[in-house]
């Protein structure tokens, strides 16, 4: 991994943070409670995120709701840019 991919990822990691920041300074003026969904938990086949977050806005889903059909679309190359990076940061 090149040092300028890196750094790249470096810049990418800092505005998801700062937008992050941002959410959470929105969040607390106005007095709201986020509900905060997990995308890996979200995306999984048997997630039934559904059912709490709709209970939120007075919806009713069923618990039967039929099992999610998922394809990874993100190739060998993206994981292992991942994987490198996460080493990278971890030894830093």
């Amino acid at each position: 991994m090149t040092d300028e991919l890196v750094t790249s990822l470096d810049r990418e990691v800092e505005e998801i943070e700062h937008e992050n920041r941002m959410w959470k300074l929105v969040f607390s003026k106005w007095g709201v409670t986020p509900y905060h969904i997990v995308y890996e938990e979200a995306a999984s086949a048997t997630s039934n995120y559904l059912k709490p977050l709709g209970a939120l806005v007075g919806l009713d889903f069923a618990d039967d709701l039929a099992p999610r059909s998922l394809r990874k679309i993100s190739g060998n190359e993206d994981d292992e840019i991942i994987r490198s990076y996460r080493e990278i940061k971890a030894n830093a």
